[in-house]
């Protein structure tokens, strides 16, 4: 893009039209003009950015709609619907046992059906997860191993996370404990309307990692 200057007026030469294409000319000003051109090696940076990726094979996570979708063996970044949306996981330490926390860098879960809307998920390098101290855990070890009932509660196009053996508990986002709070097991809230509706801070979003 070149600018020129006539009669005191900045033009835009070889830009095109937005509407009808081609190298029209336009009638901008000098900040427009760097404006457009920072523009423009932002997108330039952000079309090499998906090139890349997409020569890598890496691709961006899917959105799950209904049950249906939560595969047998597939895996997913699971993130609370509560305000900022954080995914959920486990840090790059490895003890035994750790809690699974909020923005946790370590987000990708794969999920095992083990019957009717009940499954096993492991998360990072722990193949079991659990509860302890009324924290959601993960595990090296097959005892702590717990299964979880996933709900698609369809009005919010989320899930709940449950305890198989105790559905009234399930996955809860403390909303005051700081940036990385661990995920606790507490009483489901809902409403007593028909269908039910639930609390932010329980509700999950699973988007499938292809």
């Amino acid at each position: 893009m070149r600018a020129h200057r006539a009669e005191g007026r900045w033009f835009a030469v070889g830009v095109p039209d937005p509407i009808v294409g081609g190298g029209e000319c336009h009638r901008v000003s000098k900040k427009g003009i760097r404006i457009t051109r920072g523009i423009s090696r932002m997108l330039g940076i952000v079309a090499v950015g998906l090139a890349v990726a997409g020569m890598m094979g890496v691709a961006a996570p899917i959105a799950v709609a209904d049950q249906s979708e939560i595969a047998d063996g597939n895996v997913f970044r699971i993130s609370s619907l509560a305000e900022g949306n954080p995914p959920i996981g486990v840090f790059p330490i490895l003890p035994a046992v750790q809690p699974v926390r909020a923005r946790a860098p370590i987000s990708e879960w794969k999920v095992v059906k083990v019957g009717q809307d009940r499954y096993r998920l492991s998360v990072g390098r722990y193949p079991h997860t659990g509860v302890a101290e009324n924290k959601v855990i993960a595990s090296i070890h097959p005892e702590q191993e717990r299964e979880w009932v996933i709900t698609h509660r369809e009005v919010q196009n989320a899930f709940t996370i449950a305890l198989a053996d105790q559905p009234q508990l399930g996955w809860t986002l403390p909303t005051d404990q700081g940036e990385s709070p661990a995920i606790m097991i507490s009483p489901i809230i809902s409403t007593r309307s028909m269908p039910p509706q639930f609390m932010p801070h329980q509700l999950w979003k699973f988007e499938r990692v292809e």
